[in-house]
């Protein structure tokens, strides 16, 4: 279980927490509908993070804000968000806002701009779903998906980061191999692609390449990370 950190996840994406505070909640939208490969997006797309996804008799849009403040402070913002929603997908039926922050009571009471955004939202008959600081605290987040929120939260290695780190040390090591010589303007290369198109069939993720010393072991594998 990984408990939310937001001051760790601001020192640890300082650099842009709206940006991965996207990532993550893309993530999680994904894990709670079901999308292993992902939902489609357009660049800067319009009022929601990706296309809507059809579930059941829904039409569900998402949106992630990251703020500094609690959410009462970014009323006009939330609006925005729901009216433009609905502009441009017209068969959204329901909105879901993560956010990190929370709604501030009013003696006990909802707050006046949470009231009016839902009551704007019901005109024009979308449903709205606040995923708030709360949620990420949820068993959902902290327990089923501690391997992705142990990357946001925790300043230690993550899964992800260790495969980032294996990524980089591949790319470190095989950019030193030379599988070409070059010759009075000419590029001479031993011709691999037999051995290449017989690995690229085969029905596994793990293969072991052996062979003596100097025979080209790594050059293969640079030319089949191409």
């Amino acid at each position: 279980m990984i408990k939310a950190d937001w001051n760790n996840f601001k020192a640890k994406f300082s650099d842009n927490p709206q940006d991965n505070f996207e990532w993550f909640c893309y993530l999680l939208f994904c894990e709670e509908f079901d999308k292993p490969c992902g939902v489609f997006r357009y660049k800067n797309q319009s009022a929601i993070e990706t296309n809507p996804v059809s579930v059941g008799e829904d039409i569900i849009g998402w949106q992630a804000k990251f703020f500094d403040s609690a959410l009462s402070n970014h009323k006009s913002v939330l609006l925005d968000t729901v009216a433009k929603a609905k502009k441009h997908y017209p068969n959204i039926t329901k909105l879901i806002i993560y956010s990190n922050q929370e709604w501030g009571q009013a003696k006990g009471k909802a707050p006046s701009g949470l009231i009016e955004i839902e009551s704007e939202a019901e005109k024009i008959n979308i449903q709205l779903e606040w995923r708030t600081a709360s949620y990420f605290e949820s068993p959902f987040v902290s327990t089923d998906n501690e391997q992705i929120s142990r990357h946001f939260f925790s300043l230690d290695n993550s899964v992800i980061d260790f495969s980032e780190d294996q990524r980089a040390h591949t790319v470190s090591v095989l950019s030193e191999i030379r599988s070409s010589i070059s010759y009075q303007g000419n590029s001479i290369e031993i011709d691999r692609s037999d051995v290449i198109d017989q690995l690229s069939k085969l029905p596994t993720q793990v293969v072991i390449l052996s062979g003596a010393g100097g025979t080209g072991k790594t050059a293969l594998v640079k030319e089949l990370r191409l």
